[in-house]
């Protein structure tokens, strides 16, 4: 049996390669991330340190990877030396919590991420009460790997007396939650997305952007048979190598799923079409599910208009376009730029109309919202109160919410 063994070489290689790729792949999507959010947008969050230290458990988890297999993973059992065998385990003990971290901490970023971007109680308790689950589940399963032998040192060296954990029971327990978890994570925003007030294309496209997480549910799930090859193998330094490269794959994968919905920025630079409704936004803004008003006379109708002022030839082309509706338009150019020259928001009230006008110091740009009245529709006093919170967004019950 030795020697069929050893003619079936090795397959340690691919184990290597498969995890620095992937690993590779994700060192580009973290630094765009990280590019975008330091240097276009200009705000750094905690979601984005946690997803950097997510990354380095994974880089982490690559080096053990080639550790293992440098110690004989890939070879059959029958051709690796005792001292091979010990090294190599210890190495294989620490790669299994490091893995469960690396991807504890993704998801946390992820949920992080959508605590900022998604309003709503009830889908921020339920962001909240999701990070709570995740934290509680993380520490298990990161404590129940790491000190599934005891001693530990058992884990590797079976001439000392001890006894371990069921391999099977522990790790397919972890991989069921991890996948059960991955699928709550990526239906989440879906919902919110779904009231979006967006063209039908815009709106599938950043459903697509969040549910790539489901390509991290299809790897983990792709690995349970690698995981019940190892748990019942009496081969397993040749059999543990597809489980160490789905594992790879599946952290790496979802670091990649965290980054790609924060690139729109980046992305619309180099496709402006793919994210044209968006142009208006940063990728910092709330996402407010549109609400829906009921149909009323022509007489009780006011109208709400929101533009981003980006330059001085935005500026004059929305005056003009204002003109063309409302003569009492011609004015407000001069009244914007005292506006602009305040700190705080600023209203501007006339017979014939409201202007907001307020300050976004994340990318200097203004956000002008008009209530345009005009002598054939008049609103009654209460429809003119238009008020705007922190986040430059109007809280009247008829805006329509852009994002």
């Amino acid at each position: 049996m030795a020697t069929d063994h050893a003619d079936h070489g090795s397959r340690g290689s691919t184990g290597v390669i498969v995890a620095a790729v992937s690993t590779s792949i994700a060192f580009v999507a973290l630094s765009l991330r990280l590019m975008t959010r330091a240097f276009i947008i200009r705000n750094v969050g905690p979601e984005d340190y946690v997803v950097l230290v997510a990354f380095a458990l994974s880089v982490a988890l690559t080096a053990l990877i080639c550790v293992e297999v440098q110690h004989g993973q890939g070879r059959h059992y029958s051709t690796v030396s005792p001292e091979e065998l010990e090294q190599l385990n210890k190495a294989f003990w620490a790669s299994v919590p490091v893995y469960q971290a690396s991807l504890t901490l993704t998801k946390i970023s992820i949920l992080l991420q959508y605590r900022r971007v998604f309003v709503g109680t009830g889908i921020q308790r339920f962001i909240l009460g999701s990070i709570g689950v995740i934290i509680i589940y993380g520490l298990w399963s990161v404590l129940s790997t790491a000190f599934m032998c005891s001693p530990v040192s058992y884990f590797w060296d079976r001439s000392i007396s001890g006894h371990c954990l069921s391999r099977l029971g522990v790790w397919f327990s972890n991989s069921a939650l991890n996948i059960i978890t991955d699928i709550v994570i990526c239906v989440m925003p879906f919902p919110v997305l779904n009231k979006l007030h967006l063209p039908r294309k815009q709106k599938y496209a950043l459903m697509a952007v969040f549910g790539l997480g489901l390509f991290v549910c299809l790897t983990s799930i792709l690995r349970l048979k690698s995981l019940y090859d190892i748990s019942v193998s009496d081969d397993i330094t040749w059999d543990n190598t597809p489980a160490a490269y789905w594992s790879s794959l599946e952290v790496n994968f979802a670091v990649i799923a965290a980054c790609l919905p924060t690139l729109r920025k980046t992305i619309s630079r180099f496709f402006p079409r793919f994210f044209s409704s968006y142009s208006n936004s940063d990728s910092n803004h709330r996402y407010l599910p549109s609400r829906k008003t009921k149909t009323k006379s022509r007489a009780d109708t006011n109208g709400f208009s929101k533009f981003a002022i980006t330059s001085h030839a935005a500026q004059t082309d929305w005056v003009q376009g204002l003109t063309s509706q409302n003569v009492t338009a011609k004015g407000l150019s001069s009244e914007m730029d005292d506006l602009k020259k305040k700190p705080s928001l600023s209203t501007c009230n006339s017979d014939d109309g409201i202007t907001v006008v307020g300050a976004e110091p994340e990318d200097g740009r203004i956000r002008v919202m008009t209530t345009i009245v005009t002598h054939e529709l008049t609103p009654s006093p209460s429809e003119l109160d238009v008020s705007v919170g922190p986040s430059s967004t109007a809280s009247s019950p008829k805006e329509r919410h852009l994002v």
